[in-house]
């Protein structure tokens, strides 16, 4: 499937799926410099940049090693929330964040040679 028209699809299914709770809050919209900043940065990066690279790893490499991938959205967003927001990184996450750096290593290395066969 094409990229664009994959994710155009998408957000339209998503679009008409999202509209009786927006009909149910009545429409409202306060919309301000920093709404629309952020709702800009919500569809461009987040869905349309994170979605688009996402189907083109599909494309180019096994399912397994861009499933493993997503375990690193946690551990992504913490070093984000200390950068961003100032949060502590303490042991705990710091721990998680290696833990899962680890995994997402042993699921995506190339297999070793087997010899002897």
């Amino acid at each position: 499937m094409d990229l664009r028209s994959g994710l155009s699809l998408q957000h339209a299914v998503a679009t008409v799926l999202l509209l009786p709770l927006a009909a149910r809050e009545g429409w409202r919209c306060d919309a301000s410099a920093t709404l629309l900043t952020t709702l800009a940065w919500l569809v461009v990066v987040n869905s349309m940049g994170g979605f688009g690279l996402f189907y083109l790893l599909l494309r180019r490499g096994a399912v397994n090693q861009v499933a493993a991938l997503f375990f690193l959205m946690p551990p992504v967003t913490a070093l984000m929330d200390y950068v961003v927001l100032g949060d502590r990184l303490g042991a705990l996450k710091l721990a998680g964040i290696a833990i899962a750096a680890l995994g997402v290593y042993l699921a995506t290395r190339p297999a070793a040679p087997v010899h002897g066969l």
